[in-house]
C-alpha cells in the first residue's frame, strides 16, 4: 500500500490531492484518490473590475482591491480511481482502466470583468472634433497622448447603447467526467499492441449568450430600456466524447523503432467555447446560438471533432558504419559513412468539420438540396443547395421586439477535403569527443509539398467566393539543422 498526499496554490486556484494505491493480488493493483480545487474569482489590485447583471439593471463596481463582485463555486470534490489487472502470468497481457472527475477554467479572449464601465471609456487614435469643419479629424500622438475623457457613463444608469458585458452571479466551475479501459499486450519481444476505448462528459463549460435586445432581452437599465448588447459568460455549455484508440509499438531493434496509432471517434458540443474555430457557426449571425432559449438548438459534432486520425512514425539508423551490417570499417570512412539516421513522421485526419452560413439574419439557413450535386468548377459545394426563406423557423417576438429565425441546417454537417502530411529528417551524429557529439542534417516538412485545404469559404450570400478554398496549411519547409551535444 501507498499513499500520497499532495497540494498546490497556484494564481487563483488552490488545490489538494489525496491518493491511495493497493496491491491486492498480485496480478490486481488499485488506485483510489480524491482531490478538492477551489478556483477563486478574479480581483483588480485597485478594485477595477465590474460586471453588469440583468436583474439589478446596472453595473456592479467592485469595493475594492478585494471584492470579487460574484460568488464562489467551493464544491469542486473529484474522485479518481483506476486498476491494472494482469491476465496472464507472464504479465504479457494487461487489462487497465480509470475513472476520474475534473474540475478546470475555460480560456476567454479577455476577462469581461474589465469590459464595463466605469473604466471603459475609449477614445480613438482618430476621431471626430465637432468643433471643425465637416469629416475634419483631431489626431494625437504617444508625445501628445490622448484627450481627456470628461463624461463618463454612470453605471447606475446605462445608455441603451452601450456594450456590456455580464457573468452568472453564482459562479459554477467547469468539469469533466473522464473514463477509459483499454487492454494492452506484449506479443513478441519487441511489439505490443494497445486497444481502447476513451470517454469524456463535460460540463458547466464557458459558453456567451447574447441576452441583449437582438437575444433573449433580459438585460435593460433602470429606466426599464432595453440594452442592445450585452453579452453574457456563462458555464452553460456542455460535450461528449467517446474514441477507440489503437496502437502498436515496436521498440528498437534490428536498427528500427517506431509504431501506428489509429484513433476514430466522435465529440459533440453545443458550443465550442470563446475561441474561434474554422467554419463554426458561432462566428456569425448574432454573437451566439441561433436560438438563445434554447442552447441544445446548436448540439450537434463539435468544431474540434476528428473522427478519423492515423499517425505513424519510424526511426531508423542505417546500418552503414561501425558496428553496422555494411561498410563497417572504422577510421576515417566511418565517420562518412556512419551515424546516419532517418526519421519519418506521416499523419492523416479527417476535414474540419464546418456549417454554411448566410449575410443575414438567420443564424444558419436552411438545407433544400444536395450541397454536393451540380456543384460549379472550382467550388467544392453548391450553393443553391440553401436558402434563407424556406422551411424557416420564426419564434415569437421577444420582449424587446425581436423576432429570432433560423433554417433548418444543423450545426456543422460537412467536412472540408482529408488532410494527410509527411515530415522527413536525415540526420548524421559524430563523435567529436568522448562526450561530444556534433549532429547535422535537414529537416522536410510537408516532404511531398502536398496541397493541404482547411475549410472553403461558407457564406453562401458571398456568390463570388462562396466553396472556393481560400486558407491551406504551408508548403514545403526545409530546415537545415546543427546541433553540439555534450
Amino acid at each position: 500500500m501507498e499513499r500520497r498526499a499532495t497540494f498546490a496554490d497556484k494564481n487563483n486556484m488552490w488545490a489538494i490531492h489525496i491518493q491511495d494505491d493497493w496491491k491486492i493480488t498480485r496480478k490486481l493493483t488499485l488506485n483510489l484518490g480524491l482531490r478538492y480545487d477551489l478556483f477563486t474569482p478574479p480581483t483588480e489590485a485597485s478594485g477595477r473590475s465590474s460586471y453588469y447583471f440583468a436583474d439589478a439593471r446596472r453595473v456592479a463596481v467592485a469595493s475594492g482591491s478585494g471584492d470579487r463582485i460574484v460568488s464562489m463555486d467551493k464544491n469542486n470534490f473529484g474522485p479518481r480511481a483506476g486498476l491494472a489487472y494482469a491476465v496472464n502470468k507472464e504479465k504479457t497481457m494487461v487489462i487497465r482502466g480509470g475513472y476520474g472527475l475534473l474540475y478546470t477554467l475555460d480560456g476567454t479572449d479577455y476577462p469581461p470583468s474589465i469590459r464595463n464601465p466605469p473604466f471603459t471609456n475609449t477614445i480613438h487614435f482618430s476621431q471626430f472634433n465637432g468643433q471643425q469643419p465637416t469629416n475634419a479629424r483631431t489626431y494625437f500622438s504617444v508625445n501628445t497622448g490622448p484627450p481627456a475623457v470628461t463624461t463618463q457613463i454612470d453605471p447606475a444608469s446605462l445608455p441603451a447603447s452601450v456594450a456590456l458585458f455580464s457573468v452568472d452571479r453564482k459562479q459554477k466551475i467547469g468539469y469533466v467526467h473522464e473514463f477509459q479501459i483499454s487492454y494492452q499486450w506484449q506479443f513478441s519481444r519487441d511489439w505490443s499492441l494497445d486497444i481502447g476505448y476513451v470517454g469524456n462528459r463535460s460540463r458547466n463549460l464557458l459558453t456567451t449568450i447574447n441576452i441583449g435586445s437582438g437575444g433573449t432581452a433580459a438585460a435593460r437599465n433602470a429606466a426599464g430600456a432595453f440594452l442592445g448588447n450585452v453579452l453574457l459568460y456563462s458555464n452553460a455549455a456542455h460535450s461528449r466524447y467517446d474514441g477507440l484508440q489503437t496502437q502498436i509499438q515496436k521498440r528498437l531493434s534490428r536498427n528500427v523503432q517506431g509504431q501506428i496509432s489509429y484513433t476514430f471517434s466522435h465529440a459533440t458540443d453545443n458550443g465550442v467555447g470563446l475561441i474561434g474555430s474554422l467554419g463554426d457557426s458561432r462566428s456569425g449571425g448574432r454573437s451566439g446560438y441561433v436560438n438563445p432559449f434554447n442552447l441544445d438548438a446548436d448540439n450537434g459534432t463539435s468544431s474540434l471533432d476528428v473522427r478519423h486520425l492515423l499517425s505513424a512514425d519510424a526511426i531508423i539508423d542505417l546500418p552503414f558504419g561501425k558496428g553496422q551490417k555494411y561498410l563497417h570499417g572504422s577510421g576515417a570512412s566511418d565517420k562518412i559513412v556512419g551515424g546516419w539516421q532517418l526519421n519519418i513522421i506521416q499523419t492523416a485526419r479527417s476535414g474540419f468539420p464546418f456549417t454554411v452560413l448566410c449575410n443575414c439574419d438567420l443564424g444558419r439557413p436552411s438545407v433544400v438540396g444536395n450541397p454536393f450535386s451540380n456543384v460549379p468548377a472550382g467550388r467544392f459545394m453548391n450553393a443553391a443547395a440553401f436558402s434563407t426563406t424556406a422551411n424557416i423557423t420564426t419564434l415569437p417576438a421577444n420582449a424587446a421586439g425581436t423576432v429570432i429565425r433560423f433554417g433548418n441546417e444543423p450545426r456543422n454537417p460537412y467536412r472540408g477535403p482529408a488532410i494527410w502530411n509527411t515530415d522527413v529528417s536525415l540526420f548524421k551524429n559524430t563523435n567529436v569527443r568522448e562526450n561530444w557529439r556534433l549532429q547535422i542534417g535537414m529537416e522536410f516538412f510537408n516532404f511531398w509539398n502536398h496541397t493541404k485545404r482547411t475549410v472553403p469559404n461558407i457564406n453562401m450570400t458571398d456568390t463570388g467566393s462562396f466553396g472556393r478554398f481560400d486558407s491551406f496549411y504551408p508548403g514545403r519547409v526545409i530546415q537545415y539543422r546543427a546541433k553540439l551535444i555534450f
